[in-house]
């Protein structure tokens, strides 16, 4: 289990590594500096990945994307930012688990960012006290040198809220998971369009065999439904209601997704007119 000094260790090999310029720190509140579209793909990792064509994978590619969870260790479309909450793989509370541990599962997430030949993705890390996983990748050197992170916060009692709050500060709100932590960004980045890939929010299946260090995901129980969808279907909506107001459309991809039921289908053509 972390305790507090642990914490406070690893938050002065943060701040070394950032002093140090083995990688390209980015305050999370200068990240607009980094944007290059109006438009935002948000990447999940469900089956419907699969049915994109080099074509629409190409077009992703023009504009920004950002990545969660497992997506890159199968990264088929080259994301723009990757956020990393929790590395939880099939723990019942990670709060319990030791520092070693972590350290290990740490080493292994970090495996495919070294594999990548192109520009690597912003890393977009948790910060502490709530994300220990996150801030674990650079603190410990884990990522290739050079590779660009930010540190972001997750705002205090975000999983209570349901309501959008304003551009002001810069924090995430984790409503329900870590797709909201990701539509959340594309709000407070002012894209004018977010649009949800490989988000399906059925089950818990996804678009690669979970294999080797993943293979405990396996394990967890077989439910219908994705575990957080039930919360996720009812905050993503009221959200984009809220960010009609600001200018940003939220919407999805494909028809498979349940909240094509609340949000509307992303369209090419109409993209190309608006």
């Amino acid at each position: 289990m972390l305790n507090h000094l642990t914490i406070y260790k690893m938050n002065k090999k943060l701040d070394k590594v950032v002093g140090s310029g083995k990688y390209q720190y980015i305050e999370f509140s200068n990240m607009k500096d980094h944007k290059r579209s109006d438009t935002l793909f948000v990447l999940g990792s469900a089956p419907s990945i699969n049915d994109l064509t080099p074509e629409e994978i190409a077009l992703i590619e023009q504009h920004d994307s950002i990545s969660m969870g497992y997506f890159m260790f199968k990264r088929v479309i080259k994301n723009t930012f990757h956020l990393v909450h929790d590395i939880q793989l099939c723990y019942l509370n990670n709060i319990f688990i030791s520092y070693n541990d972590r350290l290990q599962d740490c080493k292994e997430y970090a495996k495919p960012f070294h594999a990548i030949k192109d520009k690597q993705p912003v890393c977009i890390l948790q910060g502490m006290p709530t994300g220990i996983d996150g801030p674990m990748l650079a603190a410990e050197e884990l990522l290739p040198e050079g590779a660009p992170f930010t540190v972001y916060r997750e705002r205090k009692k975000s999983r209570r809220l349901n309501i959008l709050p304003d551009r002001r500060e810069w924090t995430l709100i984790h409503a329900g998971g870590t797709l909201c932590d990701c539509i959340h960004f594309g709000f407070l980045m002012e894209y004018k369009k977010i649009v949800l890939v490989g988000v399906e929010l059925r089950t818990r299946e996804y678009f690669f065999p979970l294999t080797g260090f993943l293979a405990p995901i396996n394990t967890l129980p077989l439910l219908e439904l994705n575990t957080t969808a039930g919360r996720m279907l009812v905050t993503i909506p009221r959200w984009a209601e809220e960010m009609k107001k600001y200018g940003t459309e939220l919407s999805v991809y494909t028809k498979k997704s349940l909240l094509m039921h609340f949000l509307p289908l992303w369209d090419w053509d109409d993209s190309k007119q608006n």
